[in-house]
């Protein structure tokens, strides 16, 4: 993920593509807090709560085929619960525009971007 050949064409963007998913992971990512690039990928993605990504989102069931609705909300169902209506808002409301033109969320950026430029795996 941060090879040198990557960060021109996705983390330096802002948000990044599929940010939501990936501020997700990085929540999540055992990492030591005090260092790290990892660290610094958690504070240019954070900022907004993530928990509700591991309940269902049920008003997206209309978009699956009626024959099989029911029994793909069944085993959904059996992995995660189902969104409580304040999940739900926050999913129907979810605009990041604000937060990335923020000056915390520019400066993030700005230290995260410098410090993957000089960063490489291999």
């Amino acid at each position: 993920m941060f090879k040198k050949v990557a960060t021109p064409t996705y983390l330096d963007r802002n948000p990044l593509k599929h940010e939501g998913v990936i501020a997700f992971m990085a929540e999540r990512y055992p990492v030591d807090l005090d260092q790290g690039i990892m660290r610094m990928l958690q504070d240019k993605v954070g900022g907004y709560p993530t928990g509700w990504m591991l309940h269902t989102y049920t008003p997206a069931l209309q978009f699956i085929p009626e024959d099989y609705r029911e029994l793909t909300a069944a085993s959904l169902r059996e992995y995660m619960p189902e969104m409580n209506d304040e999940e739900v808002q926050t999913v129907e409301s979810w605009d990041i525009r604000e937060l990335v033109k923020s000056d915390s969320r520019i400066r993030d950026h700005e230290v995260f971007m410098n410090s993957v430029r000089d960063f490489d795996l291999g």
